[in-house]
C-alpha cells in the first residue's frame, strides 16, 4: 500500500506522458527478461540432460564385468604358487599389466565423474541465475500493474 501511495505522488507529481514512458521501458525490461529466461532455462536443461547421460554412463561403467574380471584375474594370480604365467610372461608381468588395466579404468571413473560435477555445477549456477530473473520479473510486474492502477486512478 505504502508503495502504491508513493507511486500515486510520482504520477501526481509528474506528468501522465512520463509514466507511459516509464511503463513502456518496463514492458520493454519484462520482455528482454522472459527471453532470459527461457534461453537460460533452456541451457540449464541441456545441462540436466547432459548429466543425465553422463550419471548413466558413470553407473553402467561401474558395473562394468571388465573390471571385475580384471580384479578376479589379480587375485586369482596373486593367489596363484606358480611364478611362469602362459604366453611367456612371468606373474609379475602379468600383474603389473592387469594393474595398468585396473587404474586405466578407475581413472576413466573418476574422469567421468569430474566431467559429472562440472556439469552439475553449471547446472547449478544456471538455476541460480534462472531464480534471479524470476525475482526480477515478479518485481518488475509488481511495479508495471502499480503504475498502471496508479494511472487508471488519475
Amino acid at each position: 500500500m505504502i508503495k502504491l501511495v508513493f507511486l500515486l505522488k510520482i504520477i501526481a507529481s509528474s506528468d501522465i506522458q512520463s509514466v507511459k514512458n516509464r511503463l513502456k521501458l518496463i514492458e520493454n525490461e519484462i520482455d528482454s527478461i522472459e527471453n532470459s529466461l527461457n534461453t537460460n532455462f533452456r541451457i540449464m536443461e541441456q545441462f540436466e540432460k547432459q548429466a543425465s547421460l553422463i550419471n548413466k554412463i558413470i553407473q553402467k561403467s561401474r558395473n562394468c564385468s571388465e573390471l571385475s574380471q580384471l580384479e578376479a584375474e589379480k587375485t586369482r594370480l596373486q593367489n596363484d604358487q606358480n611364478n611362469l604365467v602362459t604366453h611367456g610372461k612371468s606373474k609379475e608381468q602379468a600383474l603389473n599389466e592387469i594393474l595398468v588395466k585396473i587404474a586405466l579404468k578407475y581413472t576413466e571413473f573418476y574422469a567421468q565423474e569430474k566431467h559429472y560435477n562440472e556439469v552439475e555445477f553449471e547446472v547449478n549456477k544456471y538455476r541460480c541465475i534462472v531464480d534471479m530473473y524470476r525475482v526480477t520479473l515478479q518485481s518488475l510486474k509488481t511495479t508495471q500493474a502499480d503504475l498502471q492502477r496508479a494511472l487508471e486512478r488519475k
